[in-house]
């Protein structure tokens, strides 16, 4: 299911709607509750005090876009991009949030959780390692997610089940940025197996994965 995490002002731009949102945002009664006007979404999302939702699920940042624009389709596009993630994950470890990876039995040496550009990941130092127990599926086939930042040279050995899955070798060209790589699990290593453990060794330095660690149904 899309979680829709966006409003769309209808019959006017979006600075029309902001430039008068005392209008559009508007108190429910004698509640301390509010409600929006002329939006997609009036009649559904009513918003309250913060405290009030601990027991309830609930957003907080909205993006207001215009429909059918280009950041609209573009916007739609990436959601179903990661529904379609969402939908192929077998099991996934926060990395970095203690709560998830242990969870998920993360153990190591030398090693610490970190944030870089807004995501949280985990690095081991020379000498270091960490891993996590992730779920599989042996009847589908199987990959390895992983995100990696752009920020360091050197190597990071991946290692499934104590058999080197690959080497992921990084340019020493320093950049702000992310990407990710799935790499496929062959039969042989996860056959008869329901969790793995995956193994993160650095050679050559500093080295580490960031947000969303996933097994998943390629």
């Amino acid at each position: 299911m899309l979680i829709k995490d966006f409003i769309i002002p209808e019959r006017m731009s979006i600075q029309n709607w902001l430039d008068q949102f005392d209008q559009h945002f508007i108190r429910k009664s004698d509640e301390f509750a509010f409600v929006l006007r002329n939006t997609d979404e009036d009649g559904r999302l009513v918003f309250t005090p913060h405290y009030k939702q601990h027991r309830k699920r609930y957003g907080i940042y909205w993006r207001v876009i215009e429909q059918d624009s280009s950041e609209f389709h573009h916007y739609m596009e990436k959601c179903q991009r990661e529904q379609a993630l969402r939908d192929a994950t077998i099991d996934s470890v926060q990395v970095g949030n203690d709560q998830y990876e242990l969870q998920h039995q993360v153990k190591g040496e030398r090693t610490h959780a970190v944030t870089w550009e807004g995501l949280n990941g985990r690095r081991a130092e020379p000498d270091g390692w960490f891993s996590y127990d992730l779920k599989v599926q042996p009847d589908e086939v199987n990959g390895l997610a992983i995100t990696f930042g752009r920020r360091a040279s050197g190597r990071l050995e991946i290692w499934v089940n104590d058999q080197i899955l690959s080497e992921e070798e990084f340019v020493n060209v320093y950049s702000r940025s992310f990407y990710e790589k799935t790499y496929p699990l062959s039969t042989e290593m996860i056959a008869g197996q329901t969790s793995i453990t995956v193994k993160f060794v650095p050679i050559g330095g500093c080295k580490g994965i960031y947000g969303i660690l996933r097994t998943l149904k390629l």
